[in-house]
């Protein structure tokens, strides 16, 4: 069967050209929002997101495989048909867009992915996320199935706290060269690269990787910081605050820093977000404080429990909840470049 699957490739840049999208709302920000000295450097980039048509990425990524299988299934010789079916299957595999997973008879199992290195948590975006992915590099350098019994024995141990778990210098000792460079597969490609803005998962399993939120979970499923280096809960957990990680930096498409990450920007994501309408509110609504009624009567948002106070994030919230610290795997927390969004005609 012919399959069409398009590769996305990760890059481990921030992406900023995303944010086009435009509220109705005609709420102006005032004089403290307005693009800094930064915007000119940021507002260079001109660089623009353009969707591909689907068949235009297959036929530059399937190479002869169209060619080979197109027809086969008319041609009477059996030889010639099983030789040219055989091709086709090796043209498809050797691109790298076509994954199998089961077959009539067993399982697909060879891969160069190490075992529990991507968290695996059931909610927010973090199964999404691959820089902790531990994988080993040549095209036949698959793990074997004792080995990987074996990392799976040593990631038991270290979720029940018996050592830790280092699935990289297991395979280094074994012989394996780790590799740096990661392809995946997906159905069809984003709409848009805005991910405040929506809440389809084609839309965002790519961006996340390139916008790091306040926590994320780790391999063992336990929460450690992103880009929250610390934070506190108030007695009854109707106030969290946060301390944001100094040193972090937005980047262009290029490569190139463009202005640092404050507190300011989750706040400006958080407005954006409520503002968009993609489908994110619900996680929000009735939760965070005075998104209710920013969303249903229009009110300002300087009502909205979410601002920066002394240089920290704070989060208030309608009611006490205690577990809202695992919201924040979800993608409508992740922040926004003010300025780059201003400077791009955004309006909040």
């Amino acid at each position: 069967m012919k399959k069409q699957l398009m590769v996305l490739a990760v890059g481990a840049v921030l992406s900023l050209a995303a944010c086009g999208g435009q509220s109705s709302s005609s709420q102006q920000p005032s004089s403290s929002q307005q693009p800094s000295s930064e915007s000119s450097s940021v507002s260079s980039v001109e660089e623009k997101y353009e969707r591909e048509e689907n068949a235009t990425v297959f036929a530059r990524q399937l190479g002869k495989f169209s060619e080979y299988y197109d027809g086969v299934s008319s041609i009477a010789e059996t030889n010639e048909r099983f030789v040219k079916y055989a091709k086709a299957e090796a043209e498809l595999l050797s691109s790298g867009l076509f994954a199998p997973t089961t077959t009539r008879g067993g399982t697909y199992s060879m891969s160069r992915v190490a075992p529990r290195t991507i968290p695996y948590v059931f909610f927010g975006n973090d199964s999404d996320k691959i820089k902790t992915l531990v994988m080993t590099k040549g095209e036949d350098k698959f793990i074997k199935g004792t080995e990987r019994e074996e990392l799976k024995a040593l990631w038991e141990k270290a979720k029940a706290g018996e050592g830790t778990y280092d699935p990289a210098a297991y395979l280094q000792n074994k012989g394996y060269e780790i590799g740096t460079e990661y392809a995946t597969t997906t159905s069809a490609a984003p709409a848009t690269l805005d991910s405040l803005a929506t809440s389809k998962q084609v839309d965002t399993e790519e961006m996340v990787n390139c916008v790091e939120g306040l926590i994320q979970y780790n391999n063992l499923g336990v929460m450690v910081p992103a880009m929250a280096e610390s934070w506190e809960a108030n007695e009854d957990s109707t106030k969290f605050t946060f301390t944001i990680r100094s040193g972090a930096k937005w980047y262009n498409a290029n490569k190139q820093a463009v202005a640092d990450v404050t507190a300011d920007d989750f706040v400006a994501g958080f407005q954006h977000m409520l503002d968009a309408k993609g489908g994110l509110d619900y996680l929000v609504d009735g939760i965070v404080k005075g998104v209710h009624e920013y969303l249903t009567e229009g009110g300002s948002f300087d009502d909205v429990g979410v601002y920066v106070e002394d240089g920290k994030l704070v989060f208030e919230l309608d009611h006490s909840e205690s577990f809202f610290m695992t919201r924040l795997a979800y993608s409508c927390f992740l922040p926004m470049n003010r300025t780059f969004f201003l400077s791009q005609g955004g309006a909040f």
